[in-house]
């Protein structure tokens, strides 16, 4: 029993960094929670997505499916978060969306329209 109560004197100071840096990390993520909230609040569905694609396809240069069939949309001034392993296709998607927005006739028409 002496043991035990001389650990916990002996490192109660670790262990009360220990909580006040998870409880940082906590408030933290308490803090993002809530701005994503407040971001997803600000986003009116009623005018529908800024940009929708809808099966998307992207090959190699010797035409084999890097992907296929995907989709998303997203609503104006809303974050798309890309993620994956490297050399997954992460920069080539966003390369490519971003080529398919630049060469859309309609997006150009309604970018001259704002």
């Amino acid at each position: 029993m002496q043991i035990a109560i001389s650990w916990v004197v002996d490192n109660y100071n670790r262990v009360a960094e220990w909580y006040a840096s998870a409880r940082r990390v906590m408030d933290i993520v308490d803090a993002c929670a809530a701005r994503d909230a407040e971001a997803a609040a600000a986003v009116s569905p009623a005018h529908g997505p800024a940009i929708r694609i809808t099966d998307f396809e992207i090959a190699d240069g010797r035409d084999r499916p890097l992907l296929s069939g995907t989709g998303f949309a997203a609503a104006r001034g809303e974050a798309v978060h890309i993620y994956g392993e490297s050399s997954t296709g992460k920069s080539t998607l966003s390369a490519r969306v971003g080529r398919a927005v630049a060469t859309c006739p309609r997006c150009r028409q309604h970018a001259r329209a704002r």
